[in-house]
């Protein structure tokens, strides 16, 4: 099976990893390498990426390489260390620490650096700017980290791999609960209508069965918990999170469990919820479940036997028991499993 197999039909395939060196950047070379002479491609990323060496744990990382003709979204000063012959086609107004985002095409093949907006709203405009030049695809190399991640309509592809975790059942088990969070239900469409009509950006919003809404504003929720907890009254069943869902807030419900019978955490897309598969078992033993906005259409998962910290996982194994496990297709793309 081709990775382009796995989103036929869409015109929009955004790559999120697990955790940084699982080999996302080695799975979109490899859709650019499948596309090349074939499809047009359109590339932006959340954020940094492409560099040789990974900032963080000083790791070499694969270079992304396109071909001519492939229409690029990045910020100035990265675009300037790419060696590509290029073409500016536009620039966005929109400003990273690299500088403004531009939209330019290759005019020759090369290898890029990619430093692209750092917000959904940003990545929406760039993808639908960067669409009106004609590609077949546009691939958005993001991570669960980066909150701007896009996901809209576009299918996604989730990367794991050993750099999670030294044992192979902690990585399968933490791959398995992040796609159950990625394909959680959405809330019920009646409470979703009253949430869309009296939102108006908030970053917290109460909801009732019957009806009624109470909002609350904040500059973050990152450590609001107490608040939240405090506004919290009968009759609210639904608390709408716009933002990060923390492990804090989870534990301090928990401890308040008394003020509530049932509750349900709705946030934005599965990606928004940070929460480990213990905590999630003790809130729904609480009376807590967790839905979401957004459904995330998640078409495949690709895996890395390789950590970039001295060990490795049998390829063949940790293939089988993904793949056993997942009702998605497992691609190891490095090993050539299927």
């Amino acid at each position: 099976m081709k990775l382009l197999n796995l989103f036929e039909g869409h015109d929009t395939v955004s790559i999120i990893g697990m955790e940084k060196n699982v080999g996302k950047t080695t799975v979109l070379n490899a859709i650019l390498e499948e596309c090349r002479g074939r499809k047009q491609v359109a590339l932006t990323s959340i954020g940094r990426d492409g560099e040789d060496t990974d900032r963080v744990t000083y790791t070499h990382k694969p270079k992304i390489y396109v071909e001519r003709g492939t229409i690029l979204a990045t910020a100035k000063e990265a675009l300037f260390g790419s060696d590509i012959t290029r073409e500016i086609l536009e620039t966005t107004n929109i400003t990273t620490p690299m500088g403004e985002v531009i939209i330019a095409r290759a005019l020759t093949d090369g290898y890029v650096d990619l430093a692209g907006p750092s917000i959904s709203t940003q990545i929406s405009y760039v993808r639908k700017r960067m669409l009106e030049y004609g590609p077949e695809l546009v691939v958005i190399d993001g991570a669960l980290g980066r909150m701007g991640t896009f996901r809209g309509d576009s299918a996604v592809i989730l990367s794991t791999g050993a750099s999670l975790a030294p044992g192979m059942g902690e990585v399968v088990g933490k791959t398995l609960h992040r796609i159950d969070l990625l394909k959680l239900e959405k809330a019920p469409e009646k409470i979703l209508d009253l949430y869309r009509k009296n939102s108006s950006g908030e970053r917290i919003v109460f909801i009732g069965e019957t009806g009624g809404v109470k909002k609350v504003e904040l500059e973050s929720v990152l450590e609001a918990d107490k608040l939240i907890v405090d506004e919290l009254e009968e009759g609210f069943d639904y608390i709408f999170i716009r933002g990060a869902v923390v492990p804090a807030l989870i534990e301090r419900l928990i401890k308040n469990r008394h003020k509530f019978e049932k509750l349900n955490i709705v946030a934005e897309d599965g990606i928004k919820l940070f929460i480990d598969p213990a905590l999630r078992r003790k809130a729904n033993l609480c009376g807590i479940k967790f839905k979401v906005c957004q459904n995330i259409n998640l078409v495949g998962l690709t895996c890395n036997p390789v950590s970039p910290f001295g060990y490795k996982f049998d390829s063949e194994e940790f293939h089988s028991r993904l793949k056993g496990a997942v009702d998605l297709p497992v691609i190891d793309v490095v090993g050539g499993r299927r």
